[in-house]
């Protein structure tokens, strides 16, 4: 590894809120920018990192820890580490404006992120799906990912999808709540059940009966 990446991944490191150690022997720094990543209430900003082996999206905090007198404070960051075995790329086709955004998929939680046109879009597709496949060709195995849903925003469901709103975690609809009356167990790596929508609820039952 060059002196020249050790210097950036350690810089990277200096922008963590808590100290964190992310310098490995095989880590390579690839890119970054800073993108949208679209929420239940609003888009936050979001610093994307990927290496050559994690994605790293940041959410930005102002350092509130003790500072010289009129020093301005700094904006660090709180990450989130992924691997990038962990992921699953895809596009976004059924909202305004999804020709800028692409998920980052992942089976604990998903991200909808917006570029500033599609040409950037384009740029970050290709680095992660590169790099992802990459890592899966160093290891020799190809990785099944089941991400979990994305959310849809509060703002695009001006009715119940299916009358308060709930977000069905098996498939990311905005539902009422006698439209999602029912819990189920949907992560076999996760024991506790959570609510899903009637239409969920039944496309479960008939797989469990038909043994799928």
């Amino acid at each position: 590894m060059s002196n020249q990446n050790i210097i950036k991944i350690k810089d990277i490191e200096s922008q963590f809120i808590h100290p964190t150690t992310i310098v490995t022997a095989d880590r390579v720094f690839i890119d970054e920018a800073v993108v949208d990543k679209r929420s239940r209430k609003k888009d936050e900003k979001r610093k994307t990192i990927v290496t050559a082996d994690r994605v790293f999206i940041d959410e930005a905090v102002v350092d509130k820890r003790s500072r010289k007198k009129d020093e301005k404070r700094k904006v660090l960051y709180e990450p989130t580490f992924i691997d990038l075995t962990q992921i699953k790329i895809s596009d976004v086709t059924d909202s305004p404006g999804s020709d800028r955004c692409w998920v980052v998929g992942t089976p604990f939680k998903s991200y909808i992120l917006t570029s500033n046109d599609v040409i950037e879009k384009q740029h970050w597709v290709n680095i992660l799906t590169e790099a992802s496949r990459r890592v899966a060709d160093r290891l020799g195995c190809q990785f099944e990912v089941n991400p979990a849903a994305t959310w849809v925003p509060d703002s695009d469901a001006k009715h119940c999808m299916c009358c308060n709103k709930h977000h069905c975690r098996k498939c990311g609809k905005v539902v009422c709540g006698s439209c999602s009356k029912r819990k189920a167990i949907i992560d076999q790596n996760v024991k506790t059940p959570v609510r899903i929508c009637d239409e969920c609820h039944y496309a479960m039952e008939k797989e469990t009966f038909l043994g799928l």
